[in-house]
């Protein structure tokens, strides 16, 4: 069992990386990567508690960007930890803040008439936090008559996908432009001394992969994340082809985020994720690191 897609809580999960060595331990993963968003910290933690889990480990993260006026996200693996969170201080010191975020979609959506509470009415602790304007949103009927799709006040991610993210959707809003570019992220990967993905394609707007070859030839990734608990069997089919006919590595992963992402689990995702070993080892083998960070 292979899963290199598993966030902690040093960025958006909710198990520690303790408890992700132990997880993954009991569950029979031979090899995994923590990939946190644009964060290693959970490294320090692992490699404290590296007898947890007896399997193989390659440092990772997901490292947030833009593409086609939408969020797009590249994961990096195999690099030295130092210098990555060097990058990442460097790259995203611009970057909006959390409450930054949720006060230009705020603002937005009073703006184009929604009823939403005045900012004061939200939680006091975490009152940025997106769930508050989904249940906004999803909590009246006439909010709901701008969604772009129904299906989007389901999950917190539905909503960031569909409609945040979605620049066909009313309910769009920009917050990329102060991402690093996603060539980038590859070349501060490679810096690092590490290979570069690009993330889960199919969770995006259909426009990123018709736009697959502008994709590879700006950002010059080494593969793509082929096996995703998300992907349909087609999906899974179309992204392993391209890989093959353009000699790109293939990773994949359950993007594992504890009880903040319910129904998936390490290795299996939703139960239908099977990462295939011989495509992953044709360059993790490699990149597996020692006891020491």
């Amino acid at each position: 069992m292979i899963d290199l897609h598993i966030h902690t809580t040093c960025s958006d999960g909710t198990d520690s990386p303790a408890a992700i060595l132990k997880k993954a331990e009991e569950l029979g993963a031979e090899l995994i990567s923590v990939s946190d968003h644009n964060s290693v910290e959970a490294y320090g933690e692992i490699m404290q508690n590296r007898d947890l889990f007896s399997g193989k480990i390659i440092t990772g993260v997901e490292l947030t960007s833009h593409f086609l006026k939408g969020t797009f996200e590249i994961l990096g693996y195999g690099f030295d930890t130092d210098k990555m969170r060097r990058y990442i201080k460097e790259l995203y010191s611009k970057r909006i803040t959390l409450e930054q975020r949720f006060m230009m979609i705020h603002e937005k959506y009073r703006s184009m008439g929604l009823h939403m509470r005045d900012i004061e009415q939200y939680p006091k602790k975490k009152w940025y936090h997106l769930k508050n304007l989904l249940e906004d949103v999803a909590g009246s009927e006439y909010n709901r008559k701008f969604l772009y799709s129904r299906e989007s006040v389901e999950s917190l991610e539905k909503f960031f996908r569909r409609e945040i993210n979605n620049i066909d959707s009313p309910l769009h809003v920009e917050i990329s432009k102060t991402m690093p570019a996603p060539e980038t992220l590859v070349k501060a990967v490679h810096d690092c001394g590490g290979l570069a993905f690009v993330a889960h394609i199919f969770v995006y707007h259909e426009n990123v992969y018709q736009n697959v070859d502008k994709l590879i030839e700006q950002c010059k990734p080494d593969g793509f994340e082929c096996f995703y608990t998300r992907y349909t069997e087609q999906q899974t089919k179309d992204i392993v082809s391209l890989c093959k006919d353009r000699g790109l590595y293939m990773c994949g992963g359950s993007d594992y985020h504890g009880g903040n992402r319910s129904g998936v689990i390490i290795g299996t995702g939703s139960g239908n994720l099977n990462v295939h070993h011989d495509l992953i080892y044709e360059w993790a083998e490699k990149y597996v690191c020692g006891d020491q960070e």
